[in-house]
């Protein structure tokens, strides 16, 4: 499948997850709590100075309000996806227009879960250093 480049200012935002959890008690407890349907994806493959890394992706389509959602692990094995905000542990990105209160309310049924420590949405002027995230299969 070809590789096809988005808007990264528009088409999508970005939220940033602390927890002391691994990527599937998350994602479990999203698709419960939240009755969403997440499933696991192709991972985010990269080589940097020969070292291969990988970060597992999860996906979700919400077909009814016309949303994309991926989970995607910022640290795994050994290295950031974004070392900007290594920091998080977990990016969610969410492709749509997104309106002030869907966010609000996005946020605070994250924010609702268990094993969230924080949650919080990436500032717009990160987007353009993600260049991992600027690119969807």
């Amino acid at each position: 499948m070809a590789i096809k480049k988005i808007n990264i200012v528009s088409e999508f935002v970005l939220f940033g997850i602390v927890s002391d959890k691994n990527n599937y008690t998350i994602v479990s407890q999203i698709n419960s709590e939240l009755n969403y349907a997440f499933s696991q994806k192709e991972n985010i493959k990269i080589i940097d100075k020969t070292i291969k890394k990988e970060f597992p992706v999860f996906e979700y389509i919400d077909e009814c309000n016309n949303r994309k959602f991926r989970f995607i692990n910022n640290y795994y094995k050994g290295g950031y996806l974004v070392y900007q905000l290594k920091e998080i542990n977990f990016l969610i990105q969410i492709y749509d227009n997104i309106n002030y209160e869907f966010k609000q309310e996005f946020i605070k049924k994250i924010k609702s879960l268990k094993n969230i420590i924080l949650i919080s949405e990436i500032d717009k002027k990160y987007y353009k250093k993600i260049k991992h995230l600027h690119y969807m299969q």
